[in-house]
């Protein structure tokens, strides 16, 4: 299935599982990403669509920070190396997301699952010791 033949209760779904990333060590991303496949997502679509995701949540957490430090008259803030700052934030994060799908497309996701599996045993077993 591809992104453009998504239906609302598959994109609701994945929105859904985007919720438990508030879970602590959880991977948005990675969530997202399974939820879509589990929808019979390719894996380059699959990829596109947790990254679209991101946006909102990204814009919204950038305004409301943006609104704090201009509210809060304690803070002086250089406006122009702030949005230059995010600029170029932006367009590396683009890069870095042109590369990771090229990657997964090429190699799948198993090379991030095992990591991830790897991190949450560590994190389970520091937590424990």
């Amino acid at each position: 299935m591809s992104l453009d033949s998504l239906s609302w209760r598959q994109a609701l779904v994945i929105g859904v599982a985007q919720s438990m990333a508030l879970i602590p060590g959880a991977s948005r991303s990675g969530v997202t990403m399974t939820a879509a496949l589990f929808c019979n997502m390719s894996k380059s679509d699959a990829g596109k669509f947790s990254f679209l995701l991101s946006i909102p949540i990204i814009l919204a957490s950038g305004l409301l920070k943006g609104l704090e430090l201009f509210n809060d008259p304690e803070v002086s803030v250089e406006w122009l190396e702030l949005l230059y700052g995010a600029t170029v934030s932006a367009a590396v994060a683009l890069f870095c997301i042109h590369w990771f799908l090229a990657f997964i497309e090429r190699i799948g996701f198993l090379p991030f699952v095992i990591y991830r599996i790897v991190l949450g045993a560590s994190l389970f077993l520091l937590y424990l010791l």
